[in-house]
């Protein structure tokens, strides 16, 4: 069996290491198959070395991963595949197959979509796969005949994260990957990714939502994190995790176990202001944390309320000053466009993001247009409202997530885009005055 699985390009052309790739790798070799890597990002390769790749050897399945923004880059990528390899079957997966795996087998015209955990799905699949299309045995699928499209229902899923298999790094060009990195990482830094969790406990109206929440336990954590320093003398990690901070006791936990192995790294993670306190930021700092992003999303308490976020004004400022306080650097995530929003929660959200800048940012921070993704919450109240058709209709006027491309709420487009773009304009020199007055003092 040959088995070739691919690495897009980012859309923006940055590209950290590819974490679910490296997970399918690990389980594959577990069923005794090797497969083979076409890296278009860490080895910058173009559509031309695919189609040169695909003519010199045959694929019996072909395979990748990607986002809602990398479609355009995906069907070009099938037109190279359909003409080189026919014969290939083709399997995709990843959030955007996963959140509409009808729709994306139809446009691309793969053979699967993977809607699951492709660790404990993938292998199975390989290894059943049928002749006759009508007999598939592995669950958490979706497989297209002809026109037609068929689910085998909701897949097997890691209960214990501690089963699943370490990521194949070795079987990556790992200093190619170990070169990006963001702030507060430097240039200098070995930047690695990973995850102790998977899933999220919210149901912010705007996330897509796979699985339970599941995670890691904190000992098996850092010794992964003892292997990378080990193998790679990694010294920064991003934690992946949509929720590294999901409670005090798991927050503390992990930092113990990172202190008592006496591991010396730095790190960012992703936190919550309703979660975090005193405690939890002093365990932080001890064991390396430099920055913890806070999806404070809004301004407006009507609108935080709206989208489910389950915060406060109140926790935000708590949050970010304590945060501060403990010399840990703050990102701020926030966006603009929930269904009930107007000018005043606009100027509510810029006047917020305005007071928690402090120059010491790296960069300015924005607000954000809100993109109402398939599967989430509010792309299904968009669709009832009629203010998206389907999914064609969405991925039609889609121009990816920095680019407007919908407008929920009642106000015009033209003012839409004008008021947002003086806010940001407006949060732009706030963070230049106070990044001049620090420089300068």
């Amino acid at each position: 069996m040959k088995v070739l699985l691919i690495s897009l390009k980012a859309q923006n052309n940055i590209y950290f290491f590819n974490l679910g790739l490296a997970y399918v790798v690990a389980a594959l070799r577990q069923a005794d198959i090797y497969p083979e890597l076409a890296l278009m990002d860490a080895e910058q390769m173009d559509l031309e070395d695919i189609k040169e790749k695909l003519s010199k050897s045959r694929y019996d399945f072909i395979s990748f991963g990607f986002l809602f923004d990398n479609l355009p880059r995906v069907l070009k990528l099938m037109a190279v595949i359909n003409d080189t390899a026919p014969e290939s079957k083709v399997i995709i997966g990843g959030p955007g197959p996963s959140a509409c795996p009808e729709y994306m087998l139809r446009k691309t015209g793969a053979d699967v979509a993977v809607d699951g955990e492709a660790e404990l799905i993938f292998p199975h699949l390989l290894t059943h796969y049928p002749s006759d299309l009508k007999s598939f045995t592995t669950k958490g699928i979706h497989y297209r005949i002809d026109d037609e499209i068929y689910s085998t229902g909701p897949g097997e899923i890691y209960e214990d994260l501690d089963r699943c298999p370490l990521p194949a790094w070795d079987a990556f060009p790992m200093e190619d990957y170990l070169k990006t990195a963001l702030p507060p990482a430097t240039k200098e830094d070995r930047y690695m990714v990973m995850v102790t969790s998977r899933g999220c406990p919210y149901r912010c109206n705007f996330c897509f939502h796979t699985n339970k929440f599941r995670f890691r336990s904190p000992e098996r954590v850092a010794q992964e994190v003892a292997l990378l320093q080990e193998r790679y003398r990694i010294t920064f990690i991003q934690f992946y995790d949509d929720l590294f901070m999901s409670s005090k006791e798991r927050c503390l936990s992990l930092c113990d176990a990172f202190a008592k192995n006496n591991l010396k790294f730095r790190y960012r993670i992703n936190g919550r202001v309703n979660i975090v306190d005193d405690e939890q930021l002093l365990a932080l700092k001890s064991t390396g944390c430099e920055a913890i992003g806070y999806g404070i999303e809004s301004g407006d308490q009507q609108v935080l309320d709206y989208m489910h976020k389950k915060t406060t004004i109140r926790q935000i400022h708590q949050a970010v000053e304590s945060t501060k306080r403990h010399g840990i650097h703050v990102t701020t995530p926030m966006i603009f466009g929930q269904p009930i929003e107007n000018l005043e929660s606009l100027n509510a959200s810029k006047e917020l993001l305005m007071a928690l800048i402090d120059g010491h940012e790296s960069s300015p921070r924005d607000i954000r247009r809100l993109t109402p993704y398939p599967g989430t919450d509010i792309y299904k109240w968009a669709v009832k409202k009629g203010r998206i058709k389907n999914e064609e209709d969405f991925f039609r006027r889609f121009q990816g997530a920095f680019q407007f491309s919908f407008n929920l709420t009642d106000l015009s487009d033209e003012i839409f885009e004008a008021s947002l773009k003086d806010a940001n304009d407006e949060i732009r020199l706030v963070w230049e005055k106070k990044r001049q007055a620090l420089q300068s003092g």
